[in-house]
């Protein structure tokens, strides 16, 4: 399965398999702060908010290369979005 960034008009971009998500979110959870990005991953959701993407633009890149692709995906992705990015399989 896939997961894709949608925001108020829509699809966005593909940004990571089941697995790769998985692994985003347990290195997101192993940060100190990060508290935006947290709550993105934890909920599904978030406004689009000038501290959630400077947040994600600050954070050094991960090691494992799993992880850096994910991460880098969904970076570019909510420089893209509108008002609101949510994480969806597409079928929810």
């Amino acid at each position: 399965m896939s997961y894709q960034l949608v925001d108020a008009d829509g699809y966005v971009a593909d940004i990571a398999t089941t697995s790769g998500l998985a692994a985003l979110q347990q290195w997101v959870v192993s940060l100190e702060g990060a508290v935006n990005l947290k709550g993105f991953l934890g909920m599904g959701a978030a406004l689009m908010t000038e501290e959630l993407v400077a947040e994600v633009d600050a954070l050094e890149l991960p090691v494992d290369p799993v992880v850096r692709k994910t991460f880098l995906g969904l970076r570019e992705a909510l420089h893209n979005c509108d008002v609101v990015a949510i994480i969806s399989n597409g079928l929810e």
